[in-house]
């Protein structure tokens, strides 16, 4: 589950601190997020590798009231794959 988070909030913050950083910080801190993003989604990757789908309720509530986010196999190997073409991109 903590795997799941990491993968979606890394390309957030990485966002916001490539925006919020001088010029010359920019690339890095991109380069670093991307880095970390394709961490992030190797251990998601690995983590439904092993223990099958991975659920997460936000705010403690299911669904249809609640919102469920899942990764399963697709969506993990998905993932992976965004991250290493915009890994490739900015090298």
């Amino acid at each position: 589950m903590t795997a799941l988070i990491a993968g979606l909030t890394l390309p957030l913050l990485a966002t916001l601190a490539t925006v919020a950083l001088p010029r010359r910080a920019r690339r890095p801190a991109a380069l670093l997020g991307t880095g970390l993003t394709l961490i992030a989604s190797i251990w998601l990757s690995a983590e439904v590798w092993q223990d099958g789908p991975v659920t997460l309720s936000l705010g403690g509530w299911q669904p249809p009231i609640g919102i469920v986010l899942r990764a399963d196999g697709l969506g993990a190997a998905l993932g992976v794959m965004t991250a290493l073409v915009v890994l490739r991109r900015m090298i």
